[in-house]
């Protein structure tokens, strides 16, 4: 099991203390500190000096939070792959029910997840409430254990950016996954975990465990909260943008694009892609117009993304000219 660590003191004892009471008992514990500066590495010590499945790792310097994940996976030795996060919680029995749900070739298990809500509006934990409701494994195909690779695709593009899998906590890979797909990629900030599901899923489909044996802390200091309050462009736009640009381009995501190509009608994805950064990039202009540092800011976090995403400008070009030749289908109608 996999506990990447920043800055966790406050929940971090809990956490350890429920993997160290799973019933299946042959696993290793690597925490991997990403340059804490409060307690988090001296309690991780502390533990690893009383129990012999613990190993600690502490970074040069830090990471940040999508790379602090590739290092845990680096230094991962088992066969299977678990992550629990410092402020979550495993029932005892996970593992071993987690594991007794794999057969054959699977190389994905997601279990169903509780909530545990901690110094958070009522308003925000209503509305994670009312997400999960509607994007959930056991809402979306409920009795269903098993989802093929092209159940995920489907369910990709009719949810398409809404993390109906869920968090690190509740999902279990085999060690071959990230030799044929890879690591988490570090450009995301907000689904780092879906985009890594779904790269996975749309090629392998994954196993259902529906119960709730892993706990999701929601908090005043979680990263999500952070996320949306310090980060809000790249939470609100770009990283739907950069996920639906990989469905687009990235030869991992070619099942979806069968999949939307097989649809009645069929999905264009390129058009919705075209859309997604034409907004994105409105949004940005009308920000830098409102701010006496139009270099700053989101048209800047803009700039850069297009950097690293050279086609994409092709897909809004098309948007534009979508849209062109529909106000110019306007216009007659209204003259005729």
């Amino acid at each position: 099991m996999l506990m990447p660590a920043y800055n966790g003191e406050r929940y971090l004892r809990e956490a350890i203390d429920s993997v160290l009471a799973q019933t299946f008992s042959d696993f290793e514990l690597v925490i991997v500190d990403d340059r804490s500066s409060d307690q988090t590495f001296s309690i991780a010590q502390s533990y690893a000096a009383k129990d012999h499945r613990i190993r600690l790792e502490r970074n040069n310097h830090n990471l940040g939070l999508v790379n602090n994940w590739n290092r845990c996976v680096d230094l991962a030795k088992g066969e299977w792959i678990k992550f629990v996060f410092q402020d979550d919680l495993l029932t005892p029995d996970c593992l071993e029910k987690m594991i007794a749900a794999v057969t054959g070739e699977d190389l994905m298990v997601v279990c169903k997840r509780d909530l545990l809500f901690e110094d958070v509006d009522e308003q925000y934990k209503l509305s994670l409430i009312k997400y999960i409701e509607k994007h959930s494994i056991e809402v979306i195909v409920p009795g269903i254990t098993r989802l093929s690779a092209a159940d995920i695709c489907r369910i990709a593009i009719e949810y398409m950016g809404k993390n109906f899998i869920g968090e690190p906590t509740v999902v279990m890979l085999h060690r071959n996954v990230f030799r044929q797909f890879g690591r988490f990629n570090p450009d995301f900030i907000q689904i780092c975990d879906l985009e890594y599901w779904l790269r996975v899923g749309v090629n392998t489909g994954l196993v259902y465990v529906p119960e709730k044996l892993a706990t999701f802390r929601v908090h005043s200091s979680a990263t999500t909260l952070n996320n949306k309050i310090n980060r809000r462009y790249r939470y609100n736009y770009l990283d739907n943008l950069l996920l639906q640009y990989q469905f687009v381009f990235y030869p991992a995501f070619q099942p979806i694009r069968v999949a939307a190509a097989r649809r009645r009608p069929p999905c264009n994805l390129l058009n919705i892609l075209g859309a997604t950064a034409n907004n994105a990039y409105d949004f940005a202009l009308r920000e830098a117009a409102q701010s006496e540092n139009a270099d700053k800011g989101s048209l800047r976090t803009w700039e850069s993304l297009i950097v690293k995403s050279p086609k994409l400008e092709r897909a809004m070009r098309k948007d534009k000219l979508k849209n062109n030749i529909l106000r110019l289908m306007q216009w007659f109608n209204l003259r005729s």
